[in-house]
């Protein structure tokens, strides 16, 4: 019995009284393994087996590695507290306590903090991007790509808390309009986490919030009903 494989490992073994043969392969750390087996009789006849191995484990990895790395700014990835500071601003404007020129100004300064503080996280999703081609050529092991994942996200905490900072600067507006208010250290609270089931990042796709739905779908509790009418991807519908 031949063997050409880029398996780590394989183990035949022949149950002797059907004649089945079982082939076994190691862990496969690139994308897939392949295995070309040569088997030959003992009536001379000979086999070609081909043996594909796909590497389910790094799936979630891949997921995650191409939702981050298709992150264009720091903005992309703070849409969500952008989006809650920009409606709490808009409030304040319409409520004569803030100018139309001081709400623009605080708009764009948080938008320029939050795509400032991303400046080595957009530089690590350049090399996660890379990482993930590499992986898919299987010129990489699933190791590597994992790394070079939790490398980029190692730099997020930096955006994470100028992210937070947008919102905690209008908290008070935010906080007057739920019932239960959201804790004033929104960075060590509810970091902003990749929540598998959205396939995108949040922090407010929390179960302390609301509901997650296992088809990604999010629906905030009735203490937070007003953040079911800010954000695109809740809704109140699935709320009881």
């Amino acid at each position: 019995m031949d063997v050409t494989r880029s398996f780590p490992a394989i183990a035949f073994a022949v149950d002797e009284e059907t004649n089945e043969l079982t082939i076994t392969v190691g862990e496969v750390e690139q994308v897939q393994g392949n295995a070309r087996v040569e088997i030959t009789t003992t009536a001379n006849i000979r086999y070609i087996v081909d043996v594909v191995a796909e590497n389910t484990s790094a799936a979630p990895i891949m997921t995650e590695a191409e939702t981050l790395s298709e992150i264009s700014s720091g903005a992309a990835l703070a849409a969500d507290d952008l989006r809650l500071a920009n409606v709490a601003l808009e409030l304040e404007y319409l409520a004569s306590q803030i100018s139309f020129e001081d709400k623009e100004a605080a708009r764009a300064a948080n938008t320029a903090a939050v795509d400032s503080a991303a400046s080595a996280l957009m530089t690590s999703i350049e090399t996660l991007e890379q990482s993930l081609a590499d992986f898919r050529n299987g010129d990489i092991s699933e190791t590597q790509l994992s790394q070079s994942l939790d490398v980029a996200k190692a730099h997020m905490s930096t955006l994470d808390q100028a992210s937070a900072t947008a919102v905690e600067a209008v908290l008070d507006t935010v906080n007057a309009l739920i019932d239960v208010p959201l804790p004033a250290d929104l960075e060590a609270t509810y970091p902003i986490t990749y929540v598998a089931e959205a396939d995108r990042y949040s922090r407010y796709m929390t179960t302390d919030l609301g509901t997650l739905s296992p088809d990604g779908s999010y629906s905030f509790s009735t203490e937070y009903d007003f953040l079911n009418s800010v954000f695109a991807f809740a809704s109140s519908a699935s709320a009881q």
